[in-house]
């Protein structure tokens, strides 16, 4: 299940700064200017207009993403909801937090959804011990996604047995307040289509299904011992997010040997190849043209060499690619081995694994 967008148009949200020093040395500016009545007249009108350009709002530009879809193929040990989706903790000092976790093979599974990763919400029970009592209350820990609109749709799947209590799903529309705090409004009626109350060991996917006309709207779930998969919208209103993951690099082994081996010339020299497969986890497309798209060689605190990528990559796609370096010997005719490597994205500076490789001597 990859996650994949396309970018279709923009959407901004204002932010007001006033430029009070640059105001202020252009009223000292005026007043104490020599100049002609007529054109002190003129210059003031202009001074206003600067005045009133130091108040024009800069554009902080959010995306409207069309067929947005999520598969929760990203989340993880360090990355528990995704990265355009947001949870409103709820937590009282001394209690148990709700978990979120994934799970790797119990996925929705359809032509379109080869039933990998899903997200997992734990019990809104949460408790602590007073000894010799446990103590528990009811909590609201909110899972957000994205402001969405259109044709929205989404699989859970309670869970079985009764530790936690019992598994519900309900869902909200919720607006954001100037404190970045969420507030509930009306609940969104689901429990027809989601049909069942009580979970077994085995039981299906159920798809919900919500119609929620051409404006944005928040909305928020509010879930207890529940699966969640699949979460698609006819559009998305995200902030453009450019990420990059990298795996199986390792040095291109010119030899059949089990480590890779390379020559060095007389100089001590030899031209080593790597190889790195890149992967797309942002919500736009990564181009040739794309700031930071590359990869940089390190060996050890040593940063050798940076590579640009050179193929573009829309979100949820990878590429395998290649690079060479020249290495240089510490001394021409003395081997070096087990060297290690490993390369680094940086879009986010994310890092892959050591690969090493030995580097003979020249020898006449």
């Amino acid at each position: 299940m990859f996650k994949f967008a396309t970018t279709i148009t923009k959407q901004s949200e204002f932010r007001f700064g006033f430029r009070k020093f640059g105001y202020r040395f252009l009223l000292n500016t005026y007043y104490n200017l020599n100049i002609p009545l007529m054109a002190k007249k003129q210059l003031r009108y202009a001074l206003m207009a600067a005045a009133m350009a130091a108040v024009i709002p800069a554009f902080a530009e959010d995306s409207v993403i069309a067929d947005y879809f999520e598969g929760f193929e990203e989340i993880g040990y360090d990355l528990k909801i995704p990265a355009d989706w947001s949870r409103q903790i709820d937590a009282q000092d001394g209690y148990d937090q709700v978990y979120y976790s994934y799970s790797r093979s119990n996925g929705v599974e359809d032509e379109n959804h080869p039933g990998t990763q899903s997200i997992s919400i734990g019990t809104q029970e949460c408790s602590k011990s007073t000894w010799p009592y446990t103590d528990t209350y009811n909590a609201t820990d909110l899972l957000l996604p994205p402001p969405v609109k259109g044709t929205v749709s989404f699989y859970v799947k309670g869970d079985s047995g009764t530790y936690g209590g019992t598994p519900f799903l309900k869902l909200y529309y919720a607006t954001k307040g100037d404190d970045g705090v969420y507030t509930l409004g009306e609940e969104i009626a689901i429990a027809d289509q989601i049909g069942k109350e009580e979970w077994s060991y085995g039981d299906d996917w159920v798809k919900v299904t919500l119609e929620l006309g051409d404006e944005f709207k928040q909305i928020a779930f509010h879930a207890s011992r529940f699966n969640l998969d699949s979460f698609s919208a006819s559009a998305a209103l995200i902030a453009e997010r450019r990420s990059l993951k990298l795996s199986d690099f390792s040095v291109v082994n010119p030899g059949s040997g089990y480590t890779a081996t390379y020559y060095a010339d007389s100089e001590g020299k030899a031209s080593i190849g790597y190889k790195v497969t890149v992967r797309n986890t942002g919500n736009v497309a990564l181009t040739p043209c794309t700031e930071n798209y590359s990869v940089t060689l390190i060996k050890g605190s040593e940063e050798l060499a940076t590579y640009p990528v050179e193929v573009t990559l829309a979100p949820g796609a990878e590429s395998e690619v290649t690079f060479s370096h020249e290495y240089t010997l510490a001394e021409s005719t003395k081997t070096e081995n087990s060297i290690s490597f490993k390369a680094k994205e940086n879009l986010t500076g994310g890092e892959s694994y050591t690969s090493s490789c030995h580097v003979i001597g020249y020898f006449a």
